[in-house]
């Protein structure tokens, strides 16, 4: 697992300056911390470095709060799939396979009320 709190990036360039390579291995979970911005190009670029564009995407905004709320997709799709639903910040965003357990780990819909 790796975390990492991308610098905002270069939306006219259309770039941030990461080590892409190094993030695609085998059994890899990456969390980025406000990554809501650099969304469409930390996608991009992961697809783009050989990681598979099937692997789900999990963006969460305002964990932990009552306003929690969590976008599932993959590479593919998280971008169409927050902007479908207007996503605020803050923001984490997790890729890897660890997201398809969402639905078995998630607590948050055990509570009363399915929220916190």
């Amino acid at each position: 697992m790796a975390f990492y709190q991308p610098e905002i990036p270069d939306t006219q360039n259309d770039s941030c300056d990461l080590p892409w390579k190094d993030f695609v291995q085998n059994n890899q979970t990456l969390v980025f911390y406000m990554g809501l911005v650099g969304l469409p190009i930390i996608s991009r670029q992961l697809i783009e470095h050989g990681m598979a564009p099937d692997m789900p995407v999990a963006l969460v905004s305002k964990g932990t709060t009552p306003e929690q709320h969590v976008v599932t997709g993959t590479l593919e799709t998280i971008v169409s799939r927050v902007d479908a639903e207007q996503v605020r910040a803050p923001t984490l965003v997790i890729i890897g396979q660890v997201v398809s357990l969402r639905d078995k780990l998630d607590w948050v819909a055990g509570l009363p009320g399915g929220s916190l």
